[in-house]
């Protein structure tokens, strides 16, 4: 199912000119069911990865782009559109508390979360979603542990996922 199928509705006044041309990349992001939920409630509103490398969604996502989430060895049942993007690597003059802190209630994540991750953390990705929506169930072959698979395209109902870039 993709953003132009029925049972979709993404207002076009939200998109970019760029996001109308079809320049929107896809994801496929593996959430807890827990942090998922609170998406759907709403009160979820920013993902925030840890990373001790460069990889995705470290400066792989932008404004517009969908977020295909499922939990861990689930369907796949929700989708997001990406609002504002931030990228900060932690460095001398960066804590991470300090440059999650003005996110901390959109993230809703327990503080223990924030603490175990300082001493490991060096890039931080905080997406900010506008929008989230339940989908039926739909099924993906995903046999590794990546927890964010940039796509090349949207999924489709039992298409193998494998990554944009290879081997991340």
């Amino acid at each position: 199912m993709t953003a132009a199928q029925p049972g979709i509705n993404l207002p076009d006044t939200d998109m970019t000119a760029a996001e109308q041309c079809g320049s929107r990349r896809h994801h496929l992001v593996v959430v807890h069911q827990c942090y998922l939920d609170g998406m759907l409630a709403g009160k979820k509103r920013v993902e925030c990865r840890l990373s001790r490398l460069r990889k995705p969604p470290w400066q792989e996502v932008a404004p517009g782009d969908l977020l295909w989430l499922k939990p861990p060895s689930r369907p796949i049942c929700a989708l997001a559109v990406v609002g504002n993007c931030h990228y900060r690597t932690l460095d001398g003059d960066a804590t991470l508390a300090s440059v999650v802190a003005p996110f901390k209630q959109a993230i809703a994540v327990d503080d223990k979360f924030f603490h175990e991750a300082e001493s490991w953390a060096r890039f931080v990705s905080l997406i900010e979603l506008k929008q989230v929506m339940a989908l039926a169930p739909m099924r993906a072959l995903k046999r590794d542990q990546r927890a964010w698979v940039v796509l090349d395209g949207p999924v489709r109902p039992g298409m193998r996922i494998e990554s944009k870039h290879g081997s991340e």
